[in-house]
C-alpha cells in the first residue's frame, strides 16, 4: 500500500517510515544486529546451503533393487502361467480317466449279465443246465490223508 494511493492517510501517518508497504509507528525501523554491538565480533558471510548431491552408488543399488524386483516379479508370473498351463491339462486328462471309467463300468455291466453268460456258455462252450439237481457226496478223512502223504 504506498502512501499516495492511500486516501485515509492523515499527515502524521504519512512521513511515518515504511516497511514492506506498512508504516512502522514508533520511529525508524532499525533492525537489530547482535554481531555488529559486540566488539572483536567478525561478521560472517552468509554460506549458500549445501546442494544435496546423491552418490552414485546409491543411484545405482536403487536401479539395481528395482531390476532385481521386476525380474523375481516377471519369474513369478511365468510360473503362475505354467501352473494353470499345467492345472488345465491335468483336469482334462483327469475328465479323460473318468470318461473311460464310466464307459468301462457300462461294459462291465452289459458283459456281466447272467442271460448274456448263459447263452455264450450255451453256444460258444457247448454247455447245458443240468436236468436233475447235485448229489452230496461225503468225503473220507483218512483215505484222503493216505493219499496225501504219498503224494509228497
Amino acid at each position: 500500500m504506498a502512501r499516495s494511493a492511500s486516501k485515509h492517510m492523515s499527515d502524521a501517518e504519512a512521513q511515518l517510515p515504511l516497511f514492506n508497504d506498512r508504516p512502522i509507528y514508533g520511529g525508524d525501523a532499525v533492525l537489530y544486529d547482535p554481531q555488529g554491538t559486540v566488539p572483536g565480533y567478525a561478521v560472517r558471510p552468509a554460506r549458500k546451503p549445501a546442494a544435496r548431491t546423491t552418490k552414485m552408488s546409491t543411484v545405482m543399488s536403487v536401479v539395481l533393487c528395482l531390476v532385481v524386483g521386476c525380474l523375481f516379479y516377471t519369474s513369478n508370473v511365468i510360473a503362475v502361467l505354467r501352473l494353470g498351463r499345467d492345472m488345465n491339462e491335468l483336469t482334462m486328462r483327469y475328465n479323460t480317466v473318468i470318461s473311460t471309467n464310466e464307459v468301462l463300468r457300462a461294459d462291465i455291466n452289459r458283459k456281466s449279465n447272467l442271460e448274456r453268460i448263459t447263452m455264450l456258455a450255451r453256444e460258444k462252450a457247448g454247455m447245458v443246465n443240468p436236468r436233475e439237481a447235485p448229489s452230496w457226496f461225503e468225503i473220507d478223512h483218512v483215505r484222503s490223508e493216505h493219499a496225501l502223504s504219498q503224494t509228497r
